[in-house]
């Protein structure tokens, strides 16, 4: 059989409309599988602009949400050692109280307990989450505080001179007092706070409490004058521990219920996001998604084409030199 000029001609003229379906085909099929239309600039024209408005204020959204989240979540982790610090300090101090009924009081026993409440509260005020300490304010990479034993030997150096109670008070009041070596020695975090997060259903939340906080200078206090208790008069000085103890267990049980009040803050701005959110996502849907049933219906059609324009090109493909020659 021979093939003329005209059907050379054809034969090229089908490469371009084959490469079209292929590519629509791949798009079609793209779409059929994500439910996402592709090129939207192309499909959507005029609505470009609206659908881009949608994307962003959907992008913020989510972007608002993973922030809440991570502040939501510091919040918890910030409840988690101040919830240790002041069950300990309740415990211990109920226990503490049972001791000094009477004046029996087992000094050795007394201190060692005191001192192990003040580890236990330096291992808590370092605690961190995200790579960032809780209690260190706007420092972000310093430590809380110095270690407990590097606390030891401060507060043993300030109490070194005193000779009685009385002295031995106005030791530890001046080590704690503003601006005393608790804050020039122990206290390793930054002088302001940790930034606060504004929250989008208006009001902010904020991270206020730091390792110098009246509540801890108090219970380490408490503890110190119960570790620390002289011999004459050591019953009394020790219950004035336990008293500022107590104190301190009432100002950490302030903290915990706002901690807890801004974190219901928290919840609420996400519930709200959320809401909007999901409205959002169902208007970019109707720009951007892709109707599964019309997807499938376009990527048979295209299949069809592709199928005819292939036997086609098949067909033509028998053309050769000789026979275009002749």
């Amino acid at each position: 059989m021979k093939i003329g000029f005209p059907d050379a001609l054809r034969f090229n003229s089908l490469s371009g409309p084959l490469a079209d379906i292929r590519r629509d085909l791949t798009q079609a099929s793209v779409e059929l599988v994500t439910g996402r239309k592709q090129n939207l600039g192309r499909v959507l024209g005029v609505e470009a602009g609206d659908y881009n408005i949608v994307a962003k204020a959907l992008a913020d959204a989510d972007t608002s949400i993973d922030r809440l989240t991570l502040s939501n979540n510091r919040l918890s982790a910030t409840q988690i050692p101040l919830h240790q610090i002041r069950t300990a300090l309740t415990d211990y101090a109920v226990e503490t109280d049972s001791l000094l009924v009477t004046d029996e009081f087992v000094n050795t026993t007394i201190s060692a307990d005191a001192k192990s409440q003040i580890r236990q509260i330096f291992t808590s005020l370092n605690s961190s989450y995200a790579g960032r300490n809780l209690f260190s304010g706007d420092s972000v990479e310093s430590a809380a505080t110095s270690t407990a034993d590097e606390f030891f030997t401060a507060i043993e150096a300030s109490l070194a001179g005193a000779t009685d109670a009385a002295t031995l008070d106005t030791a530890i009041d001046t080590f704690f007092a503003p601006g005393g070596d608790f804050d020039t020695l122990i206290y390793q975090g930054g002088a302001g706070f940790a930034s606060a997060v504004r929250l989008p259903t208006g009001g902010t939340v904020s991270f206020q409490l730091k390792a110098d906080d009246q509540s801890f200078r108090t219970a380490l206090e408490g503890l110190v004058r119960v570790a620390y208790a002289p011999q004459e008069g050591q019953v009394d000085f020790a219950r004035e521990g336990v008293t500022l103890v107590r104190n301190a267990e009432a100002l950490l049980i302030q903290h915990e219920a706002e901690l807890g009040r801004q974190q219901n803050l928290i919840d609420n701005s996400i519930d709200a996001v959320n809401q909007e959110r999901l409205i959002l996502a169902e208007t970019e849907n109707t720009f951007a998604g892709a109707d599964p049933y019309e997807a499938a219906a376009l990527v048979q059609n295209l299949e069809l084409q592709l199928q005819t324009a292939y036997t086609v090109t098949a067909r033509i493909s028998r053309l050769t030199l000789t026979n275009f020659v002749r």
